[in-house]
């Protein structure tokens, strides 16, 4: 099975989530990641308030060129931090611009507090506008000291794909 992982993470709790759910998948399946990221983007908690306004306003900032062709690949996982129970603003210009027609999708998002079932919807209906069809979603709370417990919860959400 060709299976293609996009993400777009801040501080790295989402690309550890990503590359939790690879290395679960690459076991007889054909795996791509794909990191999503703005245009000069710098990684400063400065930055993050700015973001976070964006996120509210469902900005589309540019992203760095990623494909966007997603016909080889069975399955496509997206995962999205969720800032002000939106996704993050890269996200938004990836659901602009991806073809998810006839596409099966299933969908990762971290969160620190809540949000999580608003962003699914709003990551839900943007892909089945554009054709594709959410299978499953898993929504995970991170933290400071919930490394293992993460990961744990992406090994489960994988598992219960049967891929």
């Amino acid at each position: 099975m060709k299976i293609l992982i996009v993400y777009y993470s801040k501080t790295g709790k989402t690309k550890e989530i990503a590359h939790s759910i690879a290395n679960e998948l690459a076991d007889g399946n054909e795996v791509k990641l794909r990191r999503i990221k703005m245009k000069g983007e710098r990684n400063l908690l400065a930055t993050y308030l700015l973001d976070t306004k964006k996120a509210i306003k469902r900005e589309k900032p540019e992203i760095e060129v990623i494909d966007l062709n997603h016909e080889e690949y069975n399955l496509i996982l997206l995962g999205t931090p969720v800032w002000s129970a939106k996704p993050a603003p890269a996200i938004n210009t990836y659901l602009d611009r991806a073809d998810f027609e006839n596409r099966k999708v299933a969908l990762f998002v971290t969160l620190r507090l809540m949000g999580g079932e608003k962003v699914v919807g709003i990551l839900t209906a943007e892909i089945e506008k554009k054709g594709g069809k959410v299978i499953d979603s898993i929504i995970i709370k991170t933290g400071l000291f919930h490394k293992e417990r993460m990961i744990e919860e992406a090994r489960t959400f994988i598992k219960k794909l049967s891929i």
